[in-house]
């Protein structure tokens, strides 16, 4: 089981250190892996040049589910995994009260899959499954995600099933690259946008994985509409969210990460 993780020491204050620098770890078993995410800055994903964004995404052996809410306890999710090889180890917020929130469990529930997803988009959709299927954080779904160290290990099972990853047919591949083609036309047509898009735009709404996530996808997004890239930046900024939340040097990091993975998306495209 390939596991990332940061060498640096751990600092909550300073996250920005942890956009590149990740490197492997080959854990032979479950105490090596509990090992490493109870004192490291850590990910289940494996990125090309340990540069941690989407776009580098190069496999996952494990995923990891964040439960933040109190909508399910300890107790509970030990009885629902008890038969598969997992970890579940607490946060260091685990029984506190967080952000307004009240004192709840707190905790992480990592899985072994039983193949390497190497796609971004296969990542995605089993993420998307597991989210929807149980009450956690919804931006576990982020193909750049890492977390901090976990605070005690509670439970741990090797000898169980695994997560089978969920992969896209084609079919259904061909369905939304359809739905994408008639949106980018009706854009092209008539300029207007798909609903969320606008209300990013217009509003300022956010969608599940947060703020940068939402920018990100707003500009790829514009960029598959064929919105040249110097008036993408001028509506960006234009959104409520971006002009009042960000500083320009993080507006510019992102837009630059969105652009070059467009790029390389369309490099792709025609080999």
């Amino acid at each position: 089981m390939i596991i990332s993780y940061h060498p640096s020491p751990v600092d909550a204050t300073k996250s920005w250190q942890y956009s590149k620098g990740f490197v492997s770890r080959d854990a032979q078993s479950f105490a090596e892996l509990a090992e490493t995410i109870g004192t490291k800055v850590w990910s289940p994903i494996l990125w090309m040049d340990g540069k941690r964004k989407q776009d580098n995404f190069l496999r996952a052996d494990l995923v990891a589910l964040d439960f933040d809410d109190g909508e399910m306890s300890l107790e509970e999710a030990c009885r629902i995994w008890c038969d598969t090889n997992h970890i579940i180890a607490t946060t260091k917020s685990h029984g506190l009260s967080k952000g307004g929130k009240p004192a709840c469990d707190r905790f992480r529930v990592i899985l072994e899959l039983s193949q390497t997803i190497s796609e971004l988009k296969h990542y995605k959709e089993t993420m998307r499954c597991l989210v929807n299927a149980y009450p956690c954080d919804p931006a576990c779904k982020d193909g750049g995600r890492f977390f901090y160290p976990c605070r005690q290990i509670v439970s741990v099972v090797n000898d169980g099933y695994t997560e089978d990853p969920v992969f896209l047919s084609p079919w259904k591949e061909e369905l939304r690259q359809n739905a994408r083609l008639q949106q980018k036309a009706k854009f092209q047509s008539t300029g207007i946008y798909p609903i969320w898009l606008n209300a990013f735009l217009e509003d300022g709404c956010v969608i599940g994985n947060g703020r940068n996530h939402t920018v990100y996808c707003a500009v790829r997004r514009l960029l598959e509409l064929g919105v040249p890239e110097c008036e993408v930046v001028v509506r960006v900024r234009r959104s409520p969210v971006v002009s009042k939340s960000f500083s320009d040097s993080e507006l510019e990091s992102v837009i630059k990460s969105a652009c070059d993975g467009h790029k390389r998306s369309l490099h792709t495209q025609a080999e």
